[in-house]
């Protein structure tokens, strides 16, 4: 139970559909168990597999430590890297399953992560270069970045599975989803004078965003499922998000500053070379959006080997408001400055673009008692940026919270031991990314004043993101198997 009340802190990332898995034997099977899951994470893979299950259970599984690096390779410009790391504790999924007296139906609980991202990175920096054009010489720049990106979603799912014939079922699952997510970024840029002599003079800007927000959704998947003898076909169509507000609990927080000091005269005359903008807007309505997905999978099995495969298309989800500032001005002083009034300041966006996932699972018996698992898995990232950021219309845009463009790739490796009354399994799970080019963050190679301290960001970043997962799964059975 310590399992339960411990919170996840890696470094997985948002809009990986594909990063969690449910149930130990699922998870080191690489999810690939649409057709093949045979205990209680069918609730999510597939609940009409629910009615292979003959025997009523309660299972509890966990990523029990996980351990995590993050590097980016200039990440915010030529030699400037950001890292990060962590070592956790965090809990998978608790289930259990009901039989009835119809032994046709079978019914499922669980409450599952569905999303667990902690991502923290703290950078500075001090050089000496020219970044102040006007004034002679070289000046001591300083730049830093923090950024904290923390989302936890929980899901209750109900499911019931029936069976139609001998050969075919069906299922549905209930799924109800809370997200809390909190992002913080901060980005300051300093240049100070450094020649004796010289006049005193400092020129800054800098860029923060905080933004938290709350949110309940329905979902629904409906599950299918052949069974051929040695051949079991498994489809699942689960609907798009349906977001609800019950009590006015699904709203959020944004509070946003731009300001810009001193920078030269070189700037073109519609731009101020010293202003501010700042706003904060509270209880705003929050959307965040899954998208409808279809599964597929296939399982071949004998009496001593099972092999699966899976395969599951996301739709696409057209760039939309997570939160939806009012029109405001934020040039201060806004008595001033109406006329700039815009409702694109503390307006966060989202974006998913189409993907396609799949998923191996090999299930070896090695004894009666004994059996070896293994799964790969892809897990694409469904993140757009460039469409995130399209179609604003005021100078300083939208906000994104997503930093994250890479694509992970999972493998896998366990065992599972089986006894008359319980099932334990055991293994680890790796993960990671190939991603040479990947988008900075920001680039202070040749920061100057008439640019706000800032070069054109580039996808000349080199990005790895690792993890090892230790994941333990036990199953006990109400009555001996």
């Amino acid at each position: 139970m310590l399992f339960l009340l411990v919170p996840y802190a890696g470094l997985t990332q948002q809009h990986h559909y594909w990063n969690a898995q449910y149930g130990a034997r699922s998870s080191l099977l690489g999810g690939a168990v649409i057709a093949g899951v045979n205990d209680n994470s069918a609730i999510y893979y597939n609940p009409a597999a629910l009615t292979e299950a003959t025997n009523a259970s309660i299972s509890l599984n966990a990523n029990a430590y996980e351990v995590s690096w993050f590097n980016m390779k200039d990440g915010l410009g030529q030699g400037y890297d950001l890292e990060a790391r962590s070592f956790d504790l965090y809990p998978q999924f608790a289930s259990g399953s009901i039989n009835f007296k119809n032994p046709k139906l079978k019914m499922g609980y669980a409450l599952l992560t569905r999303d667990y991202t902690y991502l923290k990175m703290d950078e500075r920096f001090v050089t000496f270069t020219d970044a102040i054009v006007g004034l002679p010489g070289n000046e001591e720049f300083i730049g830093s970045f923090e950024y904290l990106n923390r989302v936890n979603e929980q899901w209750a799912a109900l499911a019931v599975g029936y069976q139609l014939s001998p050969k075919l079922s069906i299922g549905l699952t209930q799924f109800f989803g809370y997200r809390s997510h909190t992002s913080r970024a901060t980005f300051t840029s300093e240049a100070v004078t450094s020649i004796p002599g010289n006049p005193f003079y400092i020129a800054r800007v800098r860029q923060h965003e905080d933004i938290s927000y709350d949110n309940i959704k329905a979902i629904w998947k409906l599950g299918i499922l052949l069974n051929l003898e040695h051949w079991k076909i498994g489809l699942t169509v689960t609907s798009p998000s349906v977001n609800i507000n019950p009590a006015g609990y699904s709203t959020g927080t944004v509070r946003r500053e731009f300001s810009v000091e001193n920078l030269n005269v070189f700037l073109p005359d519609t731009l101020y070379p010293t202003f501010l903008a700042s706003d904060k807007q509270e209880d705003i309505k929050s959307l965040y959006k899954y998208p409808l997905s279809v599964g597929l999978g296939i399982e071949y099995s004998t009496p001593k080997i099972k092999v699966s495969i899976s395969a599951e298309y996301f739709s696409e989800i057209a760039k939309y408001r997570v939160l939806s500032g009012q029109l405001r001005s934020i040039f201060r002083p806004s008595n001033v400055l109406q006329n700039l009034a815009t409702d694109e300041f503390v307006s966060v966006v989202n974006h998913s673009k189409q993907i396609v996932n799949v998923a191996v699972g090999l299930e070896q018996v090695i004894t009666p008692k004994w059996s070896l698992l293994a799964g790969f898995r892809t897990d694409v990232n469904a993140f757009d940026y460039d469409v995130a950021i399209a179609g604003a219309t005021s100078p300083i845009g939208e906000i994104v919270t997503e930093p994250t463009y890479w694509d992970l790739y999972h493998f896998s490796l366990g065992v599972s031991i089986n006894r008359k009354r319980n099932k334990m399994t055991i293994g680890l799970n790796y993960y990671t990314n190939f991603s040479p080019n990947a988008r900075q963050y920001s680039n202070y190679d040749n920061p100057k004043d008439f640019n706000f301290f800032e070069g054109e960001v580039n996808n000349n970043a080199r990005t790895t993101s690792t993890g090892l997962r230790l994941i333990i799964g036990y199953t006990h059975y109400l009555k001996s198997e």
